[in-house]
């Protein structure tokens, strides 16, 4: 696949904020072993699935869910629709209990915005043990990948009153989330500071997102800042 396209799918596969988090998951996917290896994603959603970048990439997937009626909402959204749209297979998909994955039986694992979500109100404990599940999932040499929403100046002041984190959502405090992964050898790195949801399109494009990803960027290099709005870290088993 061309570089173009390939950038293309990305941000077509991350579903809103979609330039902001395509760099997330392009650093790092970087990370991954080439080949037919066997992957995983963990928690797509009807927005958002990484799983047709994995086929691109030549993986053997399994798009998973946790219970029986999220199949048909993820079949209905942004996986299939990104699949159509880039001419990729849809994955396997299965019910999997992330908890309770066998030993050492895939080579990646991927999930976006997932440990906000099932380790509410700044479970530092639950993300740990979680954790540890997946990487003793790990094949030798195989990559655990999740993207994050990061807290920072930005997300403390809107999420009391917006979107997920009226809903005690995580947002990763990176200092803990390290102390967490003490045990693991990993690569971190944080991205953006205006991580908004999604808003509607204004003639066919995403005019909003758009403004919001250069602001961002202008911000960026202005101003240093000690959060970013967006963590992406790589967990590897050796």
């Amino acid at each position: 696949m061309e570089k173009n396209d390939f950038r293309a799918l990305l941000e077509d596969s991350c579903g809103w904020n979609r330039k902001l988090w395509a760099d997330a998951l392009e650093y790092s996917l970087s990370f991954c072993p080439e080949g037919n290896k066997k992957c995983l994603e963990i928690g797509a959603g009807f927005h958002s699935s990484l799983s047709p970048v994995l086929k691109s990439m030549g993986y053997d997937v399994t798009c998973s869910y946790y219970r029986e009626f999220d199949q048909a909402e993820i079949l209905s959204g942004n996986l299939s629709a990104t699949s159509n749209k880039h001419n990729l297979p849809l994955p396997r998909l299965q019910e999997i209990d992330a908890w309770e994955l066998q030993a050492e039986c895939y080579d990646v694992i991927v999930m976006k915005s997932v440990l906000g979500g099932i380790c509410r109100d700044d479970d530092y404990e639950k993300i740990g043990d979680l954790i540890k599940a997946l990487h003793n999932a790990l094949k030798p040499g195989g990559v655990l990948i999740t993207l994050d929403n990061q807290s920072n100046s930005f997300s403390k002041s809107m999420r009391r009153f917006f979107g997920a984190g009226a809903n005690k959502w995580t947002y990763i405090n990176r200092a803990k989330f390290l102390k967490v992964l003490q045990p693991y050898k990993l690569s971190q790195k944080g991205f953006g500071l205006l991580n908004f949801a999604k808003f509607g399109m204004v003639g066919g494009k995403e005019v909003f997102n758009n403004f919001v990803y250069l602001l961002d960027k202008l911000l960026l290099k202005a101003y240093h800042f000690e959060s970013n709005s967006v963590l992406s870290t790589i967990i590897f088993k050796p």
